[in-house]
């Protein structure tokens, strides 16, 4: 069969809770991350490269990105899937 292929964005920071469901600034970033990966690619924000980094996992600079509902550039990572060299 065909291999299923998803894009994923991440954004670091604090939702606003109405209910079952969530808002605000963080939950638009991430969304707005989400549009601008590939299938198959996971793109974050520098608030999650930053402790992501710090836990051992690799980040590739992916540029920044004009996002829609932001007014400056994004800077954008891609999670490296490959192991670290030792």
């Amino acid at each position: 069969g065909a291999a299923l292929r998803v894009r994923i964005g991440l954004a670091a920071g604090e939702p606003v809770d109405r209910g079952d469901d969530l808002f605000g600034a963080t939950v638009n970033l991430a969304s707005r991350i989400c549009g601008a990966a590939d299938a198959g690619q996971i793109l974050v924000s520098d608030d999650v490269r930053e402790p992501g980094a710090a836990a051992g996992y690799r980040f590739r600079d992916a540029g920044s990105r004009t996002l829609k509902g932001f007014a400056e550039p994004t800077r954008l990572y891609e999670l490296v899937r490959e192991p670290a060299v030792p």
